[in-house]
Order: structure tokens, then sequence, then C-alpha cells
């Protein structure tokens, strides 16, 4: 993914001609991630394992039970921290559930300006649920009505707040922002629109996306800083509201 490469880039930039790197691809399949590491066991002095599996209970427990096999001093978590790893591994990770209410909780009262945050997920995503069940929670808790899409709706209604997950080259977000601009409505006064996870090319898309981002080159540079020490640690990477004129 897009946000992965940034990580890899951050790892790279600390690392670069200091280490080699062997990049083995688990494709989100447990049965593939564990063919991989039976392979990589005892050949490398550190690994750094995006456990990115589906969230039903069974394959994550078989994940936290293949992470245990990595000795913890050399195991760094990338990305997304599950449960079962053990407490002296190391991880540079975001939090899905933390990070959403942290990042709208400081703008609340202009997203109360909007009728309802409608919540689209436009890619296949492990953690689309996940994303939305946070998302519902949220608004539960502030106030705010909530909607959860599956499609894009054709008809886009005044003073509705998207927001979207996903891919910022998936078609459906161009369907999206194309059916935004042909309503006549105003997009970030009459309409609004808020991407999770930034890229570059949201600066200039609508004159500049709104986003919920975590720091990904910080989130890589601080595992690649974990191995250049030789000492791990669990860190919460920051994320902020990156705010454009969509919102």
């Amino acid at each position: 993914s897009l946000h992965q490469q940034d990580i890899m880039g951050g790892i790279m930039e600390e690392l670069s001609g200091r280490a080699d790197i062997t990049i083995r691809m688990h494709y989100q399949d447990i049965g593939q991630f564990e063919s991989e590491l039976g392979k990589a066991l005892d050949r490398y002095d550190w690994y750094l394992v995006f456990p990115h599996f589906s969230i039903d209970k069974v394959t994550q427990e078989k994940a936290a039970r293949l992470l245990g096999t990595i000795p913890p001093e050399k195991l760094i978590i990338m990305d997304r921290l599950i449960d079962g790893v053990p407490q002296t591994a190391g991880a540079s990770y975001q939090s899905i559930e933390q990070d959403i209410p942290a990042m709208l909780e400081p703008v609340l009262d202009d997203i109360r300006k909007y009728g309802c945050l409608r919540y689209i997920s436009l890619s296949v995503s492990l953690y689309g649920d996940l994303v939305a069940q946070t998302i519902r929670k949220f608004g539960d808790e502030h106030s705010v009505p909530v909607d959860i899409l599956k499609e894009v709706p054709s008809v886009i209604g005044e003073k509705d707040l998207f927001f979207v997950s996903g891919s910022r080259l998936d078609r459906r977000l161009s369907e999206l922002i194309r059916n935004m601009s042909a309503s006549g409505l105003a997009i970030g006064t009459d309409v609004g629109l808020i991407c999770y996870n930034d890229f570059p090319l949201n600066e200039f898309i609508l004159g500049g996306l709104t986003t919920l981002s975590t720091d990904f080159l910080q989130m890589g540079r601080t595992a690649a800083q974990m191995i250049l020490s030789g000492k791990v640690s669990k860190v919460h990477c920051p994320c902020s509201l990156i705010r454009r004129n969509t919102f």
C-alpha cells in the first residue's frame, strides 16, 4: 500500500548503507506468513513485521503465536499492534480506535455544523469495519449523526460530511468527488470531505483534501532508530488532522 511505502521510505532513510534488507510478502494471508516465517527464522538480526491479517479471533491468536517464535529482542511490530505480542518486543504503530477520535475531537464543533458524518470505505480493507465501528462510537459519544455507506451516493445532500478510507487512487473516490462537484454545493462549506491517511497528491485535489493521518515516514524512522540503538520499545506514532480546503 502507499502508506506502507512511506513507512519503508522512513526505514531506508535511516538504514541506507548500514543494513541489508530483505522484504518477504505475506499478502495478508496468515498461512503465507507462517510459510515465510519458517524460511526466515534464525537468518536475520532483526524482524520487522506488519501483522495485517483478518481481525477474527482465531487468526489473531495464530498471528500472536507465530510472532512469539521470533526472539522478542529482535522483533519490531509495524503499523498495527495486536494482542499477545511479547511485552519485550518493540513496536512502531498507530491505533485506529484511539487515533480517529483523538483527531476528530478538537474539531467537534466544526463537525456539528454539518448534518451527518457519512463514512465510506472505498476499497476492500481488513480494517474497514473497525474504522466504521470507531466512527459510530464517536458519533454516539458526541451526539453526531453517523451514516455508514457501502457505495458512493449519487445524490449529495447539503451539510453532508464524508469521511473516506481507501486508496487515493480508487475510482470511487473520483466518483464521490465528481458527484460532490456536480451537486452545485460548495465543498468545504455546504458539504465536506475528510480522507483517512495523507499522501502528496491530497494537497492538490479540490484545492487540498483534509486528512486524518499518522506520520508514516516517522513510523519507519522510529523502527530503524530502534535497530541502530539496539534498544526496542513500543512507540505509538504521532497522528494529526491536516486541515485543507475540503473541511
